[in-house]
């Protein structure tokens, strides 16, 4: 099997054709691919609509399964991956559609990143159509320079971009990998029902992985509402991020939270706050600074 193509979907009953259209028609392709399904326990008829498009159509490469109990996102994702059969794995929102060229384009810079680096994660560029109907392209991670190690740990930890254009948002519905680096990391982290995309960069990071990015768009993302999409719920999810990552209490950890409130103040609309945070985040940068700069120096002298 060439390829497993994921889906999770949750309350996804007029969204979940679109998705499932965009796959069942990939019919002249010269990969095998298989479709795996996984139903969050939805409460409305979604298992219903994808077992009667699985039926009318055939669909002998599509596989269904329902959740007995809600477990989120990662929950669902790692439902897939324990079921995946390909050597490639991608996934797919409920919502969004996937884009034909998108196995050729993200297989090809997969590869191409493989002869010098061996664990890759590679996304892709995607067209982002909002409620309002605007459509936008979005430039994916490692695009167009790789990136990984503390720079890719920093920035999703600490929002340090530094003017790298490399460093974008880690969209779980442009990632393409083999499945075996996935399963390397043991899939996502249950305990995240948000961020779970940024958990897994991270991990991956610290064990050595890389992240590329082709700008080539592999799927039009049509943005929705749910209820794990609030900003209360981001901000919470942040700092369980940053608690798990980062050692309590360091340099770093403090920097990282002040960060996180300088966001928090700012999206709230409190600007002064926002930048007295800022400030604030601005001296623990140059302490984090000199202590790097200060453990540099005695390893010189350690070798001297």
């Amino acid at each position: 099997m060439d390829l497993t193509i994921g889906i999770t979907c949750w309350n996804a009953e007029d969204t979940i054709t679109r998705a499932l259209d965009s796959v069942s028609s990939l019919t002249d392709v010269d990969y095998e691919y298989e479709v795996i399904i996984v139903d969050d326990a939805s409460s409305d008829d979604t298992a219903k609509v994808v077992e009667q498009y699985i039926t009318n159509k055939n669909l002998s490469n599509f596989s269904f399964f329902k959740l007995p109990v809600n477990k989120g996102v990662a929950g669902a994702r790692n439902e897939i991956l324990k079921n995946a059969n390909g050597e490639y794995f991608a996934f797919l929102d409920d919502d969004d559609e996937w884009l034909p060229s998108r196995y050729y384009e993200q297989k090809k810079t997969l590869l191409i990143t493989e002869q010098k680096y061996e664990f890759v994660l590679c996304y892709g560029g995607r067209i982002q159509k909002h409620l309002d109907g605007s459509v936008e392209h979005k430039t994916p991670l490692g695009y167009p320079e790789i990136v990984g190690g503390k720079i890719l740990k920093n920035f999703f930890i600490s929002g340090d971009k530094f003017d790298n254009n490399s460093l974008n948002p880690a969209g779980t519905c442009v990632l393409f990998s083999r499945l075996s680096t996935l399963k390397r990391l043991s899939g996502f982290d249950e305990s995240f029902r948000r961020m779970e995309d940024v958990d897994l960069v991270i991990r991956h990071s610290d064990a050595g992985g890389v992240c590329v990015g082709t700008d080539v768009e592999v799927i039009k993302q049509n943005l929705t509402l749910s209820e794990d999409k609030g900003f209360d719920k981001e901000i919470f999810y942040r700092k369980k991020l940053i608690q798990k990552h980062i050692s309590a209490f360091s340099i770093r950890y403090i920097y990282s939270i002040i960060k996180m409130h300088k966001s928090v103040a700012f999206r709230s609309g409190k600007v002064i706050q926002s930048k007295v945070y800022l400030l604030i985040s601005f001296f623990f940068s140059l302490e984090n600074l000199k202590y790097n700069l200060n453990k540099i120096s005695m390893k010189f002298k350690s070798n001297e």
